[in-house]
């Protein structure tokens, strides 16, 4: 589901592989089975893991296919601290239920998520989290990071699969995500999108746009 440069529980970087059934470390000394090591398991979904990312403050987060997504850090006495970051209160609204499809770390704080569209009636979003905020549910007690809107797909039933950030070459920030159909899929992007809308006149939403992705 994803491979990601992140730390084992020494705090030792190494290569980091996420698949539905748990996040394991790499031992890149050891050629053969045992160089890998269970960090953590989860549930098996086959959900679970999509596109698994390193966020700005050095977390590894991970979605689920119950829809959550969970924040792992490791302590200094190498424990693996688990939280889960929402969504918050009580759930999405149904229309925009699911699973998160794609995980994207950016330059900043906000971690982008690309989230349902997986079924009738479910419609893909993009979500902002912001990773420099921890709150707590006055009600519940849950820890979570706040979630922002940025975009809701206007057909039902068509996942995010990828999404890409980019400045060019003019120094304008830029989210580019692909909506895959059943027999098509389109690609647009999104300018300026941490940027609070009243107060710039150029953000815009872009129909049209190229995603560049590595062989």
């Amino acid at each position: 589901k994803a491979l990601v440069d992140w730390y084992d529980k020494s705090r030792n970087r190494v290569p980091v592989l996420v698949t539905a059934e748990g996040v394991y470390s790499i031992d890149t000394s050891v050629a053969a089975a045992s160089a890998a090591t269970l960090m953590v398991a989860l549930d098996g979904d086959p959900n679970t893991g999509r596109f698994a990312t390193v966020g700005i403050d050095n977390s590894l987060y991970v979605g689920l296919g119950s829809g959550s997504i969970l924040r792992f850090t490791i302590n200094p006495d190498g424990l693996l601290q688990t939280m889960d970051i929402g969504p918050p209160g009580d759930g999405l609204v149904s229309a925009r239920q699911g699973y998160p499809t794609f995980l994207l770390s950016t330059p900043s704080e906000w971690l982008l998520v690309a989230y349902g569209g997986n079924d009738s009636n479910k419609y893909a979003s993009i979500f902002m989290i912001d990773t420099s905020v921890i709150l707590e549910d006055e009600e519940t007690g849950k820890k979570y990071m706040p979630w922002h809107h940025l975009y809701q797909h206007a057909t039902d039933n068509i996942p995010i699969a990828t999404l890409g950030y980019s400045t060019e070459d003019d120094g304008i920030a830029r989210i580019h995500f692909a909506a895959i159909g059943a027999s098509a899929g389109g690609v647009a992007h999104i300018e300026e999108p941490f940027s609070n809308p009243s107060q710039t006149a150029t953000a815009k939403y872009q129909a049209t746009s190229v995603l560049r992705l590595p062989d």
